[in-house]
């Protein structure tokens, strides 16, 4: 199962996977090799107790497949130089092969391309590379025809289009961006919460799921989950425990292909 359409889901909001001992003890049963140093590869271990190291786990039908059989080979180092036939590592290590995915982390910046515009941002501090002094991750308070899309930490493919959709929306007049004072608290707010050197604030609930409802609201996505708690339960079952997908936003939309995919999913998770 992906890993995204277990975690993200609105009934994990404020339920015991928020508590490490609780955390470790559902990675430790999931992933028993990974999580345990004699059983799983050395680049591929994840200490559970290290609270330096978040809990990121990715799944996939053949990496661990191809990692035992030599396919792949997970390196945790910096390269000194490529040569015809492979790398050299910083250790002076020779790897012969074929191709290279050089993992280099997320830290992005958005600050060169501003002044490249000559936009003022100096009104606003900057206390951490991941939510970049935008309101909801896409508008600058100073920026009124220009939207990011794709660069908050975790927001995948749901809230990317979510983004796009909203900008669209905002761009051709259908709907209005709240008070440059009203951005530039929200922005305040989060980065108050938000601490810049553990991104498993964002995983594997809570900020991906909270920050796809908080854009969709902006163009009155969602229901009101409460009334649609009484006025129909079996929506609200799937919309609410069950993992989130993009056509969940078309509720209002297209309520019968919603609860199509919505009931395939929980059919999935059964399975």
């Amino acid at each position: 199962m992906p890993w995204d359409l277990f975690y993200f889901r609105r009934a994990f909001k404020n339920s015991m996977l928020k508590n490490k001992q609780t955390q470790i003890e559902m990675y430790s049963n999931l992933f028993p090799k990974q999580t345990n140093r004699a059983l799983s590869h050395p680049a591929l271990f994840y200490d559970l107790y290290d609270e330096n190291q978040p809990i990121q786990i990715a799944l996939s039908n053949n990496y661990k497949k191809f990692v035992k059989e030599e396919k792949i080979l997970p390196i945790r180092s910096t390269i000194k130089r490529f040569e015809k036939n492979g790398i050299v590592l910083s250790d002076d290590t020779f790897l012969e092969c074929d191709a290279v995915i050089y993992c280099t982390g997320y830290n992005k910046n958005i600050y060169k391309f501003l002044q490249l515009i000559q936009v003022k941002y100096d009104s606003l501090s900057f206390k951490n590379k991941i939510n970049y002094n935008l309101y909801k991750w896409t508008f600058h308070p100073d920026i009124m025809n220009l939207a990011f899309v794709g660069l908050a930490t975790g927001l995948l493919f749901a809230g990317i289009e979510l983004q796009a959709k909203w900008a669209t929306m905002v761009f051709s007049g259908k709907i209005m961006l709240p008070s440059r004072l009203e951005m530039i608290k929200y922005i305040n707010k989060v980065e108050e919460e938000t601490n810049p050197l553990h991104l498993t604030l964002f995983y594997p609930n809570g900020g991906h799921l909270e920050l796809c409802d908080s854009i969709a609201a902006e163009m009155d996505l969602l229901p009101n989950f409460d009334e649609l708690k009484i006025s129909d339960p079996h929506s609200y079952d799937l919309l609410w425990n069950y993992a989130m997908c993009a056509p969940q936003y078309l509720f209002k939309e297209d309520k019968e292909f919603t609860l199509k995919i919505m009931n395939q999913i929980k059919a999935f998770e059964k399975f």
